[in-house]
Protein backbone atom coordinates (compact mmCIF):
# COMPACT_ATOMS: atom_id res chain seq x y z
CA UNK A 1 0.00 0.00 0.00
CA UNK A 2 1.10 3.57 -0.68
CA UNK A 3 -0.40 6.72 0.75
CA UNK A 4 -0.85 7.97 -2.82
CA UNK A 5 -3.48 5.23 -3.34
CA UNK A 6 -5.54 6.42 -0.38
CA UNK A 7 -9.08 7.35 -1.42
CA UNK A 8 -8.87 6.21 -5.04
CA UNK A 9 -11.50 3.98 -6.65
CA UNK A 10 -9.75 0.74 -5.71
CA UNK A 11 -9.45 1.94 -2.11
CA UNK A 12 -13.16 2.69 -2.01
CA UNK A 13 -14.05 -0.76 -3.38
CA UNK A 14 -11.61 -2.40 -0.96
CA UNK A 15 -12.93 -0.73 2.19
CA UNK A 16 -16.58 -1.08 1.19
CA UNK A 17 -15.89 -4.81 1.10
CA UNK A 18 -14.05 -4.76 4.43
CA UNK A 19 -16.87 -2.88 6.14
CA UNK A 20 -19.43 -5.29 4.73
CA UNK A 21 -17.45 -8.26 6.07
CA UNK A 22 -17.07 -6.63 9.48
CA UNK A 23 -20.75 -5.68 9.76
CA UNK A 24 -22.19 -9.04 8.83
CA UNK A 25 -22.81 -11.53 11.70
CA UNK A 26 -19.47 -13.31 11.24
CA UNK A 27 -18.31 -12.97 14.87
CA UNK A 28 -15.43 -10.67 13.90
CA UNK A 29 -14.53 -8.29 16.72
CA UNK A 30 -11.07 -7.08 15.64
CA UNK A 31 -9.69 -5.51 12.47
CA UNK A 32 -5.88 -5.72 12.22
CA UNK A 33 -4.29 -3.68 9.42
CA UNK A 34 -0.87 -4.79 8.10
CA UNK A 35 -0.45 -2.29 5.24
CA UNK A 36 3.11 -3.08 4.04
CA UNK A 37 3.35 0.69 3.49
CA UNK A 38 5.86 1.66 0.79
CA UNK A 39 7.16 5.03 -0.40
CA UNK A 40 5.21 6.98 -3.04
CA UNK A 41 6.39 6.69 -6.63
CA UNK A 42 6.04 8.78 -9.80
CA UNK A 43 3.44 6.59 -11.48
CA UNK A 44 -0.15 7.67 -12.02
CA UNK A 45 -1.46 4.83 -9.86
CA UNK A 46 -4.01 6.17 -7.39
CA UNK A 47 -5.28 8.90 -9.73
CA UNK A 48 -8.75 7.42 -10.39
CA UNK A 49 -10.77 9.57 -7.99
CA UNK A 50 -13.95 10.29 -9.95
CA UNK A 51 -16.33 7.49 -8.97
CA UNK A 52 -19.88 7.03 -7.72
CA UNK A 53 -21.02 5.29 -4.56
CA UNK A 54 -23.50 2.99 -6.29
CA UNK A 55 -24.60 0.11 -4.05
CA UNK A 56 -21.40 0.18 -1.98
CA UNK A 57 -21.03 1.51 1.56
CA UNK A 58 -22.17 5.12 1.82
CA UNK A 59 -20.20 5.87 5.01
CA UNK A 60 -16.96 4.75 3.37
CA UNK A 61 -17.77 6.85 0.30
CA UNK A 62 -18.52 9.99 2.32
CA UNK A 63 -15.44 9.52 4.51
CA UNK A 64 -13.14 9.21 1.51
CA UNK A 65 -14.76 12.22 -0.16
CA UNK A 66 -14.17 14.28 2.99
CA UNK A 67 -10.50 13.23 3.32
CA UNK A 68 -9.44 13.29 -0.34
CA UNK A 69 -6.99 16.15 0.22
CA UNK A 70 -5.09 14.24 2.91
CA UNK A 71 -3.77 11.06 1.33
CA UNK A 72 -2.77 9.20 4.47
CA UNK A 73 -3.79 5.69 5.54
CA UNK A 74 -3.72 6.86 9.16
CA UNK A 75 -7.08 8.49 8.36
CA UNK A 76 -8.65 5.08 8.87
CA UNK A 77 -8.01 5.48 12.58
CA UNK A 78 -10.78 8.10 12.58
CA UNK A 79 -13.13 5.93 10.55
CA UNK A 80 -12.75 2.75 12.60
CA UNK A 81 -13.42 4.53 15.89
CA UNK A 82 -15.83 3.64 18.67
CA UNK A 83 -18.49 5.98 17.31
CA UNK A 84 -18.74 4.09 14.00
CA UNK A 85 -17.77 0.63 15.28
CA UNK A 86 -18.51 0.48 19.03
CA UNK A 87 -17.69 -3.23 19.35
CA UNK A 88 -14.63 -3.32 17.08
CA UNK A 89 -10.97 -3.24 18.09
CA UNK A 90 -8.87 -1.59 15.36
CA UNK A 91 -5.16 -2.55 15.38
CA UNK A 92 -3.13 -0.04 13.37
CA UNK A 93 0.36 -0.05 14.91
CA UNK A 94 1.98 -0.55 11.50
CA UNK A 95 0.12 2.15 9.55
CA UNK A 96 3.03 4.59 9.87
CA UNK A 97 5.86 2.04 9.54
CA UNK A 98 7.53 1.94 6.13
CA UNK A 99 8.01 -1.50 4.61
CA UNK A 100 11.00 -2.55 2.51
CA UNK A 101 12.24 -5.86 1.15
CA UNK A 102 15.50 -5.47 3.11
CA UNK A 103 13.56 -5.10 6.38
CA UNK A 104 10.96 -7.75 5.55
CA UNK A 105 11.88 -10.18 8.33
CA UNK A 106 11.89 -7.47 11.00
CA UNK A 107 8.58 -6.05 9.75
CA UNK A 108 6.78 -9.37 9.91
CA UNK A 109 8.20 -10.09 13.33
CA UNK A 110 6.46 -6.88 14.42
CA UNK A 111 3.29 -8.06 12.70
CA UNK A 112 3.28 -11.32 14.63
CA UNK A 113 3.60 -9.36 17.88
CA UNK A 114 0.38 -7.42 17.30
CA UNK A 115 -2.30 -8.13 19.87
CA UNK A 116 -4.40 -10.28 17.53
CA UNK A 117 -6.85 -12.52 19.35
CA UNK A 118 -9.52 -14.83 17.96
CA UNK A 119 -12.26 -13.57 15.63
CA UNK A 120 -10.13 -10.98 13.86
CA UNK A 121 -10.00 -9.85 10.25
CA UNK A 122 -6.27 -9.49 9.49
CA UNK A 123 -5.64 -7.51 6.31
CA UNK A 124 -2.36 -7.74 4.37
CA UNK A 125 -2.23 -4.97 1.76
CA UNK A 126 0.85 -5.34 -0.50
CA UNK A 127 1.19 -3.08 -3.55
CA UNK A 128 0.76 -6.04 -5.92
CA UNK A 129 0.02 -9.22 -3.98
CA UNK A 130 1.41 -12.70 -3.40
CA UNK A 131 4.79 -13.47 -4.95
CA UNK A 132 4.66 -15.05 -8.45
CA UNK A 133 4.44 -18.83 -8.54
CA UNK A 134 7.02 -19.03 -11.34
CA UNK A 135 10.47 -19.37 -9.72
CA UNK A 136 12.33 -17.70 -12.60
CA UNK A 137 9.97 -14.72 -12.57
CA UNK A 138 10.44 -14.29 -8.83
CA UNK A 139 14.21 -14.64 -9.14
CA UNK A 140 14.27 -11.69 -11.54
CA UNK A 141 12.09 -9.60 -9.21
CA UNK A 142 13.90 -10.39 -5.96
CA UNK A 143 17.14 -8.95 -7.36
CA UNK A 144 15.45 -5.54 -7.36
CA UNK A 145 14.36 -4.62 -3.80
CA UNK A 146 12.15 -1.77 -5.03
CA UNK A 147 10.13 -4.37 -6.97
CA UNK A 148 10.29 -7.18 -4.41
CA UNK A 149 8.77 -4.93 -1.71
CA UNK A 150 5.52 -4.88 -3.67
CA UNK A 151 4.88 -8.55 -2.85
CA UNK A 152 4.02 -10.61 0.20
CA UNK A 153 6.04 -13.84 0.21
CA UNK A 154 4.82 -17.35 0.93
CA UNK A 155 6.98 -17.38 4.07
CA UNK A 156 5.29 -14.13 5.22
CA UNK A 157 1.85 -15.65 4.68
CA UNK A 158 2.90 -18.79 6.56
CA UNK A 159 4.09 -16.69 9.50
CA UNK A 160 0.84 -14.71 9.72
CA UNK A 161 -1.32 -17.79 9.13
CA UNK A 162 0.14 -19.35 12.27
CA UNK A 163 -1.09 -16.34 14.29
CA UNK A 164 -4.68 -16.41 13.03
CA UNK A 165 -5.92 -19.86 13.97
CA UNK A 166 -9.45 -18.66 14.73
CA UNK A 167 -9.43 -15.54 12.61
CA UNK A 168 -9.58 -14.58 8.93
CA UNK A 169 -6.68 -13.47 6.74
CA UNK A 170 -7.44 -11.09 3.86
CA UNK A 171 -4.90 -10.31 1.11
CA UNK A 172 -5.03 -7.72 -1.67
CA UNK A 173 -4.03 -9.14 -5.06
CA UNK A 174 -3.49 -7.12 -8.23
CA UNK A 175 -3.96 -9.20 -11.37
CA UNK A 176 -2.16 -8.87 -14.70
CA UNK A 177 -3.46 -6.60 -17.43
CA UNK A 178 -4.63 -9.38 -19.75
CA UNK A 179 -8.28 -9.76 -18.77
CA UNK A 180 -8.47 -13.21 -20.37
CA UNK A 181 -5.96 -14.52 -17.82
CA UNK A 182 -7.64 -13.07 -14.71
CA UNK A 183 -9.60 -16.21 -13.85
CA UNK A 184 -6.55 -18.47 -14.20
CA UNK A 185 -4.35 -16.18 -12.11
CA UNK A 186 -7.04 -15.74 -9.44
CA UNK A 187 -7.33 -19.52 -9.12
CA UNK A 188 -3.53 -19.78 -8.80
CA UNK A 189 -3.53 -17.30 -5.91
CA UNK A 190 -6.31 -19.20 -4.14
CA UNK A 191 -4.31 -22.40 -4.46
CA UNK A 192 -1.26 -20.62 -3.06
CA UNK A 193 -3.20 -19.87 0.13
CA UNK A 194 -4.68 -23.36 0.28
CA UNK A 195 -1.17 -24.60 1.15
CA UNK A 196 -1.70 -23.02 4.58
CA UNK A 197 -5.49 -23.07 4.91
CA UNK A 198 -6.62 -26.17 2.99
CA UNK A 199 -9.98 -25.72 1.26
CA UNK A 200 -10.81 -22.68 3.39
CA UNK A 201 -9.86 -19.98 0.88
CA UNK A 202 -12.14 -17.86 -1.29
CA UNK A 203 -12.13 -14.49 -3.01
CA UNK A 204 -14.10 -11.80 -4.78
CA UNK A 205 -12.73 -10.21 -7.92
CA UNK A 206 -13.45 -6.80 -9.47
CA UNK A 207 -11.77 -5.93 -12.77
CA UNK A 208 -8.03 -6.50 -12.22
CA UNK A 209 -8.12 -6.79 -8.42
CA UNK A 210 -8.79 -9.87 -6.27
CA UNK A 211 -9.52 -9.85 -2.53
CA UNK A 212 -8.60 -13.20 -0.96
CA UNK A 213 -9.95 -14.51 2.35
CA UNK A 214 -8.78 -17.60 4.24
CA UNK A 215 -9.26 -19.12 7.68
CA UNK A 216 -8.36 -22.27 9.60
CA UNK A 217 -11.83 -22.15 11.15
CA UNK A 218 -14.38 -23.95 8.94
CA UNK A 219 -17.43 -22.28 10.46
CA UNK A 220 -15.97 -18.80 10.27
CA UNK A 221 -14.85 -19.28 6.67
CA UNK A 222 -18.31 -20.45 5.69
CA UNK A 223 -19.83 -17.27 7.13
CA UNK A 224 -17.25 -15.19 5.24
CA UNK A 225 -18.09 -17.08 2.04
CA UNK A 226 -21.78 -16.32 2.47
CA UNK A 227 -21.02 -12.61 2.92
CA UNK A 228 -18.70 -12.57 -0.10
CA UNK A 229 -21.28 -14.24 -2.34
CA UNK A 230 -23.89 -11.61 -1.48
CA UNK A 231 -21.40 -8.73 -1.78
CA UNK A 232 -20.22 -9.99 -5.16
CA UNK A 233 -23.80 -10.35 -6.42
CA UNK A 234 -24.77 -6.86 -5.22
CA UNK A 235 -21.72 -5.16 -6.71
CA UNK A 236 -21.04 -6.94 -9.99
CA UNK A 237 -18.03 -8.87 -8.70
CA UNK A 238 -16.94 -12.48 -9.18
CA UNK A 239 -16.92 -14.90 -6.24
CA UNK A 240 -14.42 -17.77 -6.40
CA UNK A 241 -13.49 -20.61 -4.09
CA UNK A 242 -10.75 -23.25 -3.91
Amino acid sequence: MKNQYYGDKRDFIKYSLIVDVLKKPSELSTFAFIPMLTKPDKTKEGNVRAYECGERDKKVYEFLRATQDNKDIKNWRDFFNKANFPNLKYIHKLDDVLFSHQERYRYFQKATNLDIKDNALVFLDPDIGIQPENAQTWQRIRNHPEKAEKYVLQCDVKLISECVKNSVLMIYQHLQRNRKKHKTQAEEKLRALSVFFGVNASSVRCDDVQYIFASHNDSLQQKINNTLKIHASDNGMTFEIV
